[in-house]
Formats: C-alpha cells, structure tokens, sequence
C-alpha cells in the first residue's frame, strides 16, 4: 500500500479528529493537512505516502467533511444527521491473533446491530442482528432489550469474519496494511 485512496483518508481524518479532539459543534472545525498527515502516519506507518486529493462528502444531504488542496485543510462542518433515537453499531471479537512472517494478522468476528426505539422518548426497546451495515444477511430479529446482554455469545458466530493486517515498517513496528472480509 502506498497511497491511502482519498475516502478512506477522509474518513480517518474525520473519526480520529472526533476521537481526540475537543470540539465545539456549532462552528465549522478546520484541521490543516499537516495533521491529517501526521495521524494518518500513527496508523499506516512512516513508509506509507499520502496523497490529498478534493474530497466533498455527503449525508443527509449536508456537507460531512471536505478537502481543499487549495488550502491545504480538512473542513468539518455543522450539520448533517444528528437524528434522534439509538445509533446502530458493530460489537465485534478477536477469535484469532498471530504473526506471519513481517505481518501480524488478527481475525475478528462481526455483528451490525440496529436498535429500534418507541414513544416520545424514544426507548429503547428491541435489536436487529445483521451481519454488516449493507444488511445482506439477517441473523436475528426482534431481540428483545433483556436479551441484549447475551447478544454476543448466542449471536457472534453468526457474525461475518474479517481479516486485519498489519505489516512490520522500516522503524521495526507494525502498522495497518489492509481488511478484508474472509465469510
């Protein structure tokens, strides 16, 4: 891997700069390429290039997060879905670890879960299993919110395997090379 496609580099900049980041969500919030460089190194490693290209994305018909080459910045805007209710998400499991040679492959089991809400103030109330966002395969519906804590022994198997490698670099450590989904 020597370029790190344009998405895959926005979305980065975007989660890692919410992850660590104070920030204030009424103002549009700048991050300069110079640090989306350097936390993309933190990740991909110092023997990786990285090309910025214009980047606009999108959601709910409002700006996500852009790239200007012009001014060499990053641009999160205000706005965009903020929505009410539960937001869906992944629970995930190493079910294996190892190294290979100057790579280190980590095996992880995948669910996608949907939570469903009711009322004014919209409890919680039931879950769906599915085996990733694009909802291609169903592995359970209805799931009833006293059974969410048993969620991930009766239901991960089930879940999509993925493959995640990460490669020794020249300073000796390992970095993130690549995913992909094994079943």
């Amino acid at each position: 891997m020597k370029d790190i496609d344009k998405l895959s580099l926005s979305w980065f900049t975007y989660e890692k700069f919410y992850d660590n980041h104070k920030y204030d969500n009424t103002t549009d919030t700048t991050i300069s390429e110079d640090i989306v460089k350097k936390m993309a190194r933190t990740i991909f490693g110092p023997d990786n290039t990285y090309t910025m290209v214009d980047f606009y994305g999108t959601s709910c018909g409002s700006a996500l997060l852009t790239y200007d080459s012009t001014n060499k910045q990053f641009n999160i805007p205000v706005g965009g879905c903020r929505g009410t209710g539960w937001y869906p998400e992944y629970l995930t499991e190493i079910v294996e670890a190892y190294e290979e040679n100057d790579e280190i492959i980590i095996m992880k089991k995948v669910l996608y879960i949907e939570y469903k809400a009711q009322g004014d103030n919209q409890d919680l109330v039931y879950a769906d299993l599915y085996n990733s966002e694009s909802k291609e395969k169903t592995i359970k519906t209805d799931i009833a919110q006293e059974e969410f804590d048993n969620i991930k022994t009766n239901y991960l198997d089930a879940g999509d395997t993925y493959k995640f490698i990460f490669k020794k670099q020249s300073d000796g450590n390992y970095y993130f090379y690549s995913s992909e989904l094994q079943s």
